[in-house]
């Protein structure tokens, strides 16, 4: 499904990290705006793998074996409980971290708990983007980035892609093909009206919050769907480079993703915006 990416540096660093990346402009890891751990910042990515391709077109799905081979050495994955059943040989602090947060803020969690904070962000997300009119969604703050238009375009593809998966984990099966990709988008991402895609938006919200509802805490963790993790980490020559690899993701964890994705969005939207107003500014100067 999604990856995390976690950085060493505080959140006004994030871009360096993104550029030893080299994320495309659909990029969907930035500073968190909520959820920190270690007084450091969390951020996500729909797998950071595609980082080379254009996020501005539908993304394939890759399948499980060409992932895994863009990833680290796989081992067998640990035992049940962790939350997320790690598949490198060697975990560095940096995994161990990433792989501590979904476990504390998912797997270990109370299934209402985790009803509740995403419901915050979806509502947070949605009373932002309802009072964006259609032109300003359409702007680009920058040649080579997205606009929000096409950020939300990207969020009820993933989302809706990642509820199916989570309805598989619900009723304890592993959903079926590799992870969903990251950057994806509609075939014609401006092609809906602003109005629609945003009542896709609703929608969707609506129905991952009625399946996290209805699920308790009694429903077993034991089926897991895979994601691409990515993590900046320091090398021991000090340089900050990449580090992917698979984690298999229980019910819960996987559910606390959907308010890390939108949160991040949520924040790049708020960015975007501001940058807009300020280059309408500078014009009309």
């Amino acid at each position: 499904m999604t990856a995390i990416l976690w950085s060493r540096r505080k959140a006004t660093n994030f871009p360096h990290g993104l550029r030893a990346l080299r994320s495309d402009p659909g990029y969907d890891a930035v500073a968190m705006c909520a959820d920190r751990f270690d007084d450091q910042s969390i951020g996500l990515a729909r797998s950071a793998l595609d980082t080379l391709g254009s996020s501005r077109r539908a993304t394939p799905r890759r399948s499980a074996d060409e992932v895994r081979a863009a990833a680290e050495p796989a081992a067998a994955p640990a035992g049940r409980g962790a939350g997320a059943r790690r598949i490198p040989m060697t975990l560095r602090p940096e995994q161990i971290r990433a792989t501590e947060y979904l476990r504390d803020r998912g797997t270990r969690q109370r299934a209402a708990e985790i009803r509740d904070r995403v419901a915050a962000a979806f509502a947070a997300f949605d009373d932002v983007i309802a009072a964006v009119e259609a032109p300003a969604a359409r702007r680009r703050p920058a040649a080579e980035s997205w606009s929000v238009h096409e950020m939300v375009d990207h969020l009820v593809e993933s989302h809706r892609a990642a509820l199916g998966e989570l309805r598989d984990l619900l009723a304890g099966r592993r959903p079926a093909g590799p992870p969903v990709p990251a950057g994806l988008q509609s075939s014609d991402p401006m092609g809906r009206s602003w109005a629609d895609l945003r009542a896709d938006l609703r929608a969707i919200h609506g129905e991952v919050l009625d399946e996290l509802a209805a699920a308790g805490d009694d429903i077993p963790l034991e089926a897991r769907a895979p994601a691409v993790m990515v993590i900046n980490a320091a090398d021991p020559d000090g340089v900050e480079r990449p580090l992917h690899w698979i984690e298999e993701l229980d019910w819960k964890a996987y559910a606390i993703v959907f308010r890390l994705h939108e949160m991040d969005h949520l924040g790049q939207i708020r960015r975007a915006l501001h940058a807009g107003g300020t280059a309408r500014a500078a014009r009309t100067a």
